[in-house]
C-alpha cells in the first residue's frame, strides 16, 4: 500500500482549522438558504407540471439540511409511508407508471390506449433551473472563505 503524507507549517494548519471551524455555521446557513430555493422551485415545477390545483403534490415536498449541514435536499415526506404515501406516489409521477389492463367481459373496449402514464419529472426540471443561481452562491461562499486565509 503506497501513501503520500504532507506536513506543513504549523501556523497554516492553525489557520486552517479556524477557517474551517468559523465556516461551519456558514455552511450551514448556505445549505439552508440552498434548500429553501431548491424547494421552492420542486413546488413551483410540481405546480406547473401536472394539474395539482389543491397542491397536494407541492405540500408533500420537504426540505432536509445534513446532520452537520454539509448538504440540502428536496425530498417528500416520509409519513405515512407504503404504496400510497406521499414518496410512493411522488415516486410514480415523477418516474411514470404503468396503466392496468381493463379486466372487463369480451366486449368491453377500453378507451385509454396507452400502456404507461408519462412522468412529470419537476425534480430535474426544478433542478436545472436552480442550478445557475446555486453555482453562484457557492462560489461567493468559497470567495469569502479564500479573503479569511489572506
Amino acid at each position: 500500500m503506497q501513501a503520500l503524507e504532507v506536513t506543513g507549517d504549523k501556523e497554516l494548519e492553525k489557520a486552517l482549522a479556524g477557517v474551517m471551524e468559523r465556516s461551519e455555521p456558514r455552511s450551514r446557513q448556505l445549505h439552508e438558504e440552498l434548500g429553501s430555493m431548491a424547494l421552492d422551485a420542486v413546488r413551483t415545477h410540481a405546480r406547473t407540471s401536472m394539474n395539482d390545483s389543491r397542491g397536494t403534490m407541492q405540500s408533500w415536498q420537504e426540505k432536509h439540511i445534513g446532520s452537520r449541514g454539509g448538504y440540502a435536499a428536496v425530498r417528500p415526506s416520509k409519513t405515512p409511508s407504503g404504496r400510497s404515501g406521499p414518496g410512493a406516489i411522488t415516486n410514480y409521477v415523477v418516474s411514470g407508471h404503468a396503466i392496468s389492463r381493463p379486466r372487463g367481459g369480451t366486449n368491453y373496449r377500453p378507451r385509454i390506449r396507452v400502456g404507461k402514464v408519462g412522468a412529470r419529472p419537476f425534480y430535474l426540471t426544478a433542478e436545472i433551473a436552480v442550478a445557475q443561481r446555486a453555482q453562484e452562491m457557492c462560489e461567493a461562499f468559497a470567495e469569502k472563505l479564500m479573503e479569511e486565509l489572506k
